[in-house]
Order: C-alpha cells, then structure tokens, then sequence
C-alpha cells in the first residue's frame, strides 16, 4: 500500500514535471515567481528577457547546457515548497480560460 502510495507520487512529479518543462519561462515564471532564484541560481538571463515568451524551459536546459532534471527538480521543489497550491495543470487551465 505504501509502495503503491509512493510510486503514485513519484509518477505525479514525473508528470508535473514534463509539464513544466513543456510551459514557455514566461508562463512559468508568470505563475510561479518563487521560481526566479532558481533562474538566478543556474545563471540563466530568462528573467526579463523579452524571448522568454518564446522560449520552453526544456529549450532553455538545452540551450545553456544545463542538466534538465536537476533544473527541473529544483523548479519543482520551489513550486512545491511555497505557498501556492497550483499546480503546471492549473496554470494552464488559468492561461487557456483568461
């Protein structure tokens, strides 16, 4: 039960996070601003950069050469670790319906 519990959770973080990486970094950081000392911390110019419309957050791990789960867990971890309860779904759905 507990292992099934877990496996749950891991593939709802799996598939969160396909999902961020598919959103542009202005959508992201447009739902999630808590998420800009991750741009910071990986040196990446994305926060106020007018291609950030454009450009998808996996594009961006390719781009800079960075690795993309490690950037992606630690986007994931500052989306998960604020207040927010919203989800890459949810954001999307906001998006689509605005």
């Amino acid at each position: 039960m507990k292992q099934s519990r877990q496996r749950r959770q891991q593939t709802d973080r799996t598939l969160s996070s396909v999902a961020i990486a598919g959103q542009t970094v202005a959508d992201v950081l447009s739902c999630w601003p808590q998420t800009v000392p991750v741009f910071i911390h990986y040196r990446l110019a994305c926060v106020g950069c007018s291609l950030s419309r454009f450009e998808l957050i996996a594009d961006v791990a390719a781009i800079y050469g960075i690795n993309p789960d490690g950037f992606l867990q630690d986007l994931r971890q500052a989306i998960d670790g604020s207040d927010s309860n919203s989800s890459p779904m949810d954001c999307e759905e906001e998006r689509d319906e605005g």
